[in-house]
């Protein structure tokens, strides 16, 4: 509490590993880099398993490509068993924010994004919001078994509960959201 994060990888160095949260929780996660693109935990992944990991309280705001877990998933990325509790504050100053990941070529499955009351995903000039994921790129991409609920999703276009924008040839299923 009351230090901010710089997060890990980049467009130009991106994180590359696996990370496996063993299921502890990550608890009050504040980032302040509203001129940023790629700002969450972990800011640009490539060819990276995310899984069992808990963020607890966050509140983040960037530029674009905004989030709780990771901005940008880029090829080769699968979130599993993730999940945004607590209080939830996500901004992002341009385009795409979302729960768990905002934007990128990427399989999600059981991850889900509940606050305490009302938690808060908004994109304040552009295009897509998700709870879950802003933007799922294109070409065989699945989101499977989420949950979302109790969130107040504010967008240009693009908004979705689950998904904000889910691009041709991918499947979502076994999803759900309430109270959105």
């Amino acid at each position: 509490a009351g230090k901010t994060w710089t997060p890990i990888g980049s467009k130009d160095k991106p994180f590359k590993a696996d990370f496996d949260g063993q299921n502890y929780t990550i608890s009050n996660l504040t980032i302040v880099e509203p001129d940023w693109a790629d700002v969450a935990l972990i800011g640009y992944a490539l060819n990276s398993d995310m899984t069992g990991i808990t963020l607890d309280n966050v509140a983040i705001n960037g530029y674009q490509t905004v989030a709780g877990l990771v901005g940008t998933a880029y090829t080769g990325c699968t979130i599993t068993d993730c999940h945004v509790t607590g209080n939830i504050n996500i901004t992002a100053e341009y385009a795409y924010a979302g729960g768990i990941c905002a934007y990128g070529y990427v399989n999600i499955d059981n991850c889900s994004v509940i606050p305490d009351g009302t938690g808060y995903i908004t994109a304040k000039e552009r295009n897509a919001v998700g709870g879950i994921c802003a933007w799922v790129l294109e070409n065989n991409n699945n989101v499977t078994n989420c949950h979302v609920e109790n969130l107040e999703l504010t967008g240009w276009a693009n908004i979705g509960s689950i998904v904000g924008f889910l691009h041709y040839g991918n499947i979502m299923e076994n999803c759900s959201a309430e109270n959105i």
